[in-house]
């Protein structure tokens, strides 16, 4: 079955006796990975695998407004002109799809200095998202997962040149709480 074609196909060694379908194989993840794959083949649904929400649910939960908790930088930054690198202390996720990039979505303010690109984020698996601020040369990420009514994680300045021993990216822990939104002008 499905392990004897694994098996065979990596050359591994097995025990005599059999839990179901799958022989006993000699590494732990290689048996969980023989059982899933029949399990997908039995009911095509692999084991372990949450319901992934449809996304439009996802945007429309988490869009909104924020108030934003900027952490100390882990480093220096990496340009001279700190504010392309700091996040705003308030911003909206907005539902709107960025015109070219269908899967990214708008954010205001849509620029922290004037540059080339505008703000965007995307939701990504596991309840997190990407969120990026950029002159299309230096800006700044952020990578936040949800947790209740907040967005928690990292803030990572960035530039587009590297040097040989340049110091790491400058990082930051960033809390962004949901709040009220401000009516639009």
């Amino acid at each position: 079955m499905l392990s004897q074609l694994y098996r065979a196909s990596r050359g591994l060694a097995t025990k005599t006796t059999r839990a179901g379908s799958c022989r006993m194989l000699e590494t732990g993840r290689v048996r969980a990975t023989c059982r899933r794959l029949i399990a997908i083949a039995a009911f095509g649904v692999p084991i372990g695998a949450r319901a992934q929400q449809d996304p439009s649910t996802v945007v429309r939960k988490i869009g909104g407004c924020y108030t934003l908790t900027l952490g100390r930088w882990s480093g220096p930054l990496p340009t001279s002109t700190p504010e392309a690198h700091t996040p705003p202390s308030r911003f909206r996720l907005d539902t709107v799809a960025v015109q070219h990039q269908r899967s990214r979505f708008a954010v205001e303010p849509e620029q922290l200095v004037p540059g080339r690109m505008a703000a965007s984020w995307a939701p990504l698996p596991h309840d997190s998202i990407s969120l990026f601020w950029s002159t299309g040369y230096i800006g700044v990420t952020l990578r936040l997962a949800v947790r209740g009514d907040s967005l928690v994680g990292t803030a990572k300045a960035f530039r587009d040149a590297h040097y040989p021993l340049d110091p790491p990216p400058a990082k930051a822990a960033v809390v962004a709480a949901r709040t009220k939104c401000a009516p639009r002008t």
